[in-house]
């Protein structure tokens, strides 16, 4: 067998394989809430080689998430005409604010004034939202508390940035309904600081269900649809 019969074959079983993860989890959210409600299904394609992100857009997908800013920049050039909407995920920090925000659809993980500062410097009106730690751990990147929310909204609005929500992740030692509970508590105070029409980011391929019961709106999903990191 030629090499490139080959690489056509490991293709194609790739292909196979991501096309049933998607339906599968595509099914699975149906199940769990009206299509209409249907939550923004986020491909998170960090160190995915670019050919997954190119079978992954041929069955409709158009979302993808990067927590890196140069790779970021380099897929989104690599692949231009896929006209695929990106989203930085990854803790955003000042020195990569320039890179990202000429890339990226939707920042998810903003924590401090002096990214909303910069965001500032360039005018920016790329909707990002507020990075919430909702465990509290001091090793994870997001604002600890409510007034520390607040302070970056307010902060945002007198810059007239386009702060729309929060981003939230849970603990994997939690149990289900510990992550329901605290899920459901990010979404309040989502609610709460910016309204019925928030961007609530929420659960990835451990706990997009309990996410999506406690209301999430964008899930960030990768292994579930590309398979496990070798």
């Amino acid at each position: 067998m030629t090499f490139a019969r080959v690489m056509n074959l490991i293709n194609r079983v790739l292909e196979e394989q991501i096309s049933e993860n998607w339906n599968s989890l595509i099914d699975e959210i149906d199940s769990i809430t009206p299509q209409s409600d249907r939550p923004k299904v986020i491909a998170v394609s960090k160190t995915r080689p670019i050919e997954y992100i190119e079978i992954a857009a041929k069955l409709g997908i158009k979302d993808f998430g990067e927590n890196y800013a140069q790779e970021l920049s380099s897929k989104h050039k690599a692949l231009s005409t896929l006209n695929l909407n990106w989203h930085f995920i990854g803790n955003l920090q000042r020195r990569h604010v320039k890179e990202v925000v000429s890339t990226a659809a939707l920042i998810h993980a903003v924590s401090s004034i002096k990214v909303i500062e910069k965001f500032g410097s360039l005018s920016s009106q790329i909707p990002f939202l507020i990075q919430y730690n909702l465990s509290k751990e001091e090793s994870k990147s997001g604002v600890n508390s409510y007034e520390e929310i607040i302070a970056l909204k307010e902060k945002s609005d007198d810059l007239k940035l386009k702060c729309v929500g929060l981003m939230v992740m849970s603990n994997p030692n939690w149990t289900s309904e510990v992550k329901l509970k605290k899920f459901r508590e990010g979404y309040e105070v989502a609610e709460e600081v910016f309204g019925s029409s928030v961007i609530y980011s929420a659960g990835m391929s451990d706990d997009w269900k309990e996410a999506l019961t406690a209301g999430a709106t964008h899930l960030r999903i990768g292994t579930r649809i590309f398979g496990k990191r070798e």
